[in-house]
């Protein structure tokens, strides 16, 4: 996401680390003024090691727990789970998905 000049990217799988750096590498090339903020469960050094440029890094799992059973279908169980949810609040269940992950931030800063 990127606000004005500040680049904010949420990321928890390691695998994902490498990919985000060639991307915010190509960026801070192009916006030298770009501050960005890391949060996530991957370690730190993974950043250091593979991004050049700087960036203010917070430690935070982001995982909420969604089972999935691959990399796009989400559990059937836990599907239904926010469905069920989503629908006694009044909500879109992506919306209900939405909500926990801006919790897990809050609880980050």
């Amino acid at each position: 996401m990127v606000v004005g000049s500040a680049l904010v990217r949420l990321i928890e799988e390691h695998g994902q680390a490498g990919d985000l750096a060639a991307v915010v590498g190509a960026l801070f090339q192009r916006v030298s003024d770009l501050r960005i903020t890391i949060t996530s469960g991957a370690p730190e050094w993974l950043f250091r090691l593979n991004l050049a440029a700087p960036f203010m890094y917070r430690s935070h799992a982001l995982d909420v727990g969604v089972v999935q059973e691959d990399s796009i279908r989400l559990d059937p169980k836990v599907l239904g789970w926010l469905r069920k949810t989503a629908e006694k609040k009044g909500l879109p269940y992506q919306s209900l998905v939405n909500e926990i992950l801006a919790e897990e931030m809050r609880k980050a800063s």
